[in-house]
């Protein structure tokens, strides 16, 4: 027998989410999101959820930029931009993920990265900034960081 893809209570909140909102989906039953603002917003609720996170991430020591490589697609291309931005600064990660969603001081958070902004950009994509996409990749990435951290902790590597 086949174990079920999700588990009877992630189904009904499922429902329950769908059933609730019903009048966004008209005569649908279904909505998407991609899947990495989907994973984005997955890591922010989990900072969110546990704030010593965020206290972990800002304790990171920042890095030199690594500007992502050229010929990327714009998904990995976005992918790659957070995870610089996290890694030249986690410290302005975390002040990122503290601010509230749109907002003056989420604005400011993602503008204090200053030339690192251009530093992790690729010199093959113009990218147009949109925070509530780049807050999910950092958030993505942010985790990603403190979560091999933790592991190299329990592994003593």
């Amino acid at each position: 027998m086949t174990k079920p893809m999700y588990s009877s209570q992630q189904v009904r909140a499922a429902e329950t989410l769908i059933d609730g909102n019903s009048s966004c989906l008209r005569d649908k039953q279904a909505f998407s999101v991609r899947q990495d603002i989907f994973y984005g917003e997955l890591a922010a609720a989990l900072f969110d959820h546990e704030p010593k996170l965020i206290d972990q991430l800002a304790a990171v020591p920042p890095k030199a930029p690594v500007r992502p490589q050229t010929g990327l697609d714009s998904s990995a291309f976005v992918n790659a931009y957070g995870e610089c931005l996290v890694n030249a600064d986690p410290g302005k990660a975390a002040t990122l993920l503290r601010s509230e969603r749109d907002s003056t001081g989420e604005r400011e958070a993602v503008l204090a990265y200053g030339d690192t902004l251009s530093a992790c950009t690729a010199t093959d994509i113009a990218y147009h900034m949109n925070i509530p996409d780049l807050r999910a990749h950092i958030a993505i990435s942010a985790y990603r960081l403190v979560a091999a951290r933790a592991s190299n902790k329990t592994t003593g590597s």
